[in-house]
């Protein structure tokens, strides 16, 4: 079952949870909308990795579009409202074991909230498609599988256009993708861990010196002697060895 943890979105106690894990917004960096493995999976577990090192959140830039979502996000969830009672508000975050997601809402007991703010003419396509884009897939199907919801609409909001209501039910055969690329990804990352554990009786170094022993380790638990080489797979938990 998920833990579920109460906090304000983007406070310090938010991303203090949140620090050295993969949540749903970043999952398509580790699993493509096609449920195959990301390119993308290694430099973000680099930046869980250095986020366990430094005991911090590594800051990224903000679009101009990202700041316009979270002021879209309270006016969408209000008008949203008039037609299902909302559960509990934004303040929320939601973890299993090794990852998190912090849904918009939690609609009753079975549904979560979902908001966008897109850009005039992503609204338009999303108008005349009615569908979802498929870039969304990873993030939404991660907040179903972590939150173990029946459903989640995904509301797309822009002040000069009709608004936009989809619901996305599970997909069971992308969330098993998922559920063991979330293992291979983790695996990775403990791995590569217990190396720097291993190497640094003492405290982890920081800054440089911390994120250049990550680096090391990564690089070291990809390689193995007598030229074979660990291949994160999509198909177990553990390392497969490919012999060259």
């Amino acid at each position: 079952m998920p833990i579920f943890h109460e906090v304000a979105q983007y406070s310090e106690a938010y991303d203090r949870l949140k620090l050295g894990i993969p949540t749903s917004s970043n999952f398509h960096k580790i699993i493509t909308p096609q449920g195959k493995p990301s390119k993308q999976w290694r430099e973000y577990a680099c930046v869980l990795i250095a986020e366990r090192i430094l005991q911090r959140k590594i800051e990224f830039y903000n679009s101009p579009a990202m700041e316009r979502g979270l002021i879209v996000e309270a006016e969408a969830a209000d008008w949203y409202e008039f037609d299902l009672p909302l559960g509990r508000s934004a303040s929320s975050l939601m973890m299993i074991t090794a990852a998190g997601c912090s849904p918009d809402r939690l609609v009753g007991e079975e549904g979560l909230l979902e908001i966008k703010a897109p850009l005039p003419h992503t609204q338009v396509e999303y108008w005349i498609s009615g569908e979802v884009s498929e870039r969304f897939r990873p993030q939404l199907q991660g907040q179903l599988y972590i939150c173990q919801r029946s459903w989640v609409d995904i509301v797309c909001r822009h002040h000069m256009l009709p608004k936009i209501v989809m619901r996305v039910e599970p997909d069971e055969q992308f969330i098993k993708a998922l559920d063991r690329e979330l293992q291979i990804f983790n695996y990775f990352i403990e791995r590569v861990m217990e190396k720097i554990r291993a190497w640094n009786e003492v405290p982890v170094p920081r800054g440089y010196l911390a994120l250049k022993a990550a680096l090391g380790a990564s690089l070291e638990t990809c390689s193995v002697s007598g030229g074979a080489e660990f291949v994160i797979a999509p198909c177990t938990g553990q390392e497969r060895l490919n012999c060259r």
